[in-house]
């Protein structure tokens, strides 16, 4: 199965919008979920809007999600850059817990790449360099 991706780049204050204003086959999953030929996606966004709300959104994912979405790495996973990890440590809790069979992000674009780890395959799909230079090819796979 193949999924286009699109990608939306609006100021933050679009992204309380619904998915009416998106073509029929794309969907913006905020802190929300879709299932698709029986594969259950969830969705994270970059902007969170409360970070003392942060763990109560983690907790959101519904523990049968198949593929989950985030801007951002967990903590300790493809998130280093200048020796320092740059994940979130709410985001790992919750994918351990989890444990999606797929964690697609980016934000971190000096540690692109695939990295299996117990019961998930990571996917840090950043194409472009810290100076956005396009130089990473993008990363197939098939569910």
């Amino acid at each position: 199965m193949a999924f286009p991706l699109h990608v939306k780049s609006e100021a933050a204050t679009h992204f309380s919008k619904t998915n009416q204003d998106l073509p029929g086959n794309c969907h913006y999953l905020c802190y929300s979920g879709i299932e698709i030929e029986g594969v259950k996606f969830w969705g994270v966004p970059l902007f969170i809007p409360d970070y003392e709300r942060i763990e109560q959104l983690m907790k959101q994912i519904p523990e049968n999600t198949g593929v989950l979405i985030s801007h951002s790495p967990p903590y300790g996973i493809l998130d280093l850059d200048n020796n320092v990890n740059h994940g979130s440590t709410d985001l790992l809790q919750a994918v351990l817990k989890v444990k999606p069979t797929y964690h697609l992000f980016g934000h971190i674009h000096n540690a692109y790449g695939v990295e299996k780890s117990n019961d998930t395959i990571f996917l840090n799909a950043s194409l472009m360099n810290r100076i956005n230079e396009l130089v990473n090819k993008p990363i197939f796979f098939e569910i």
